[in-house]
């Protein structure tokens, strides 16, 4: 299968985007078509014709958006081939009726959202967000004796974007009690590379992390806590049984934060029931959540959409 990905240039969160969908070299041949600039998507149409591509992946909507927008997006290249449109955050889709009125008047073939939606609207699959094996903890047991007794947050509460509301109060909440909690925020939108952010989360008992109510979907940091061996805290999200089964193999906290520092002080006394849930999350993962998982369900669903094969959902 011959597949182009039309990425947007940003190398913002790379673990997430390029060093992500890059594994697919592993199942097709795939070429990269990056949209920075109106002359690059001129070419876009040429490039499919020159290619043999068998199908398009836009790696974001913002990548979807300046081709469309340049008339692109046409009849005459989806005459051609299927085109699918890959979305982190589909409520910023659904919250946006010109984006919406966008995705279904050009009738895309099919949205694949790395996180929960619940209105189907738009043909849609859900392909969890994974962690890099690379950084899977390996050792046999956990020794919590060596870390901090205390829960850790890595990330940004600076953004303007009104779910993060919630993490910003969290993290408020918690940092009145540096006894159990430390903070420990991105600088101007910088990122920590994932082998170092692992190395970090293996420091201490906890993180800290959130599903963003009311919108209740799993963030990357999930799989990427849970993977490294650190207790994860988080409120409840949809899909948990679909991804874990049953068992909850972390710590969840009430979406009204009412018992959000009990839980914390929980994770960090009792450490019987804090190695039982980070070796338990860990295996999970390990089983079901690496990125060699997700590439594998990836590739399947593009070859069942080049093909005009029943697009395989395997989370829903």
């Amino acid at each position: 299968m011959n597949l182009l990905i039309v990425f947007d240039g940003r190398r913002i969160l790379p673990s997430l985007q390029y060093d992500f969908f890059i594994q697919l070299n592993k199942h097709c041949n795939i070429l990269i078509h990056e949209e920075t600039d109106r002359a690059s998507s001129k070419n876009l149409y040429e490039v499919v014709m020159n290619n043999n591509i068998d199908v398009v992946l836009f790696f974001s909507f913002q990548a979807y958006r300046h081709t469309n927008l340049l008339n692109i997006g046409d009849s005459k290249l989806k005459s051609k081939v299927p085109i699918a449109l890959l979305i982190f955050d589909y409520y910023a889709v659904e919250d946006n009726p010109r984006a919406l009125n966008l995705i279904l008047e050009d009738k895309i073939d099919l949205i694949i959202n790395r996180g929960w939606y619940d209105n189907c609207i738009l043909p849609q699959v859900w392909l969890p967000f994974s962690v890099n094996e690379e950084l899977f903890d390996t050792n046999d047991t956990v020794n919590l004796e060596n870390r901090d007794a205390r829960v850790i947050f890595i990330g940004s509460i600076s953004s303007t974007n009104k779910y993060y509301a919630f993490r910003k109060k969290a993290v408020k909440i918690l940092s009145k009690h540096k006894d159990i909690f430390l903070a420990k925020r991105n600088i101007d939108n910088l990122h920590l590379p994932p082998k170092e952010y692992a190395l970090e989360l293996k420091k201490y008992y906890g993180a800290l992390s959130c599903s963003f109510p009311p919108l209740y979907n799993h963030p990357a940091k999930t799989m990427e806590i849970l993977g490294v061996g650190t207790a994860l805290m988080t409120t409840r999200f949809k899909g948990d049984d679909k991804l874990f089964g049953k068992y909850k193999p972390y710590f969840e906290y009430k979406d009204d934060l009412s018992d959000i520092v009990d839980v914390a002080k929980t994770l960090v006394s009792d450490l019987s029931a804090t190695n039982e849930k980070i070796l338990a999350a860990r295996e999970i993962v390990k089983q079901k959540h690496s990125d060699r998982h997700r590439i594998e369900e990836l590739y399947n669903i593009l070859h069942a959409l080049a093909s005009g094969s029943k697009i395989p959902d395997v989370w829903r």
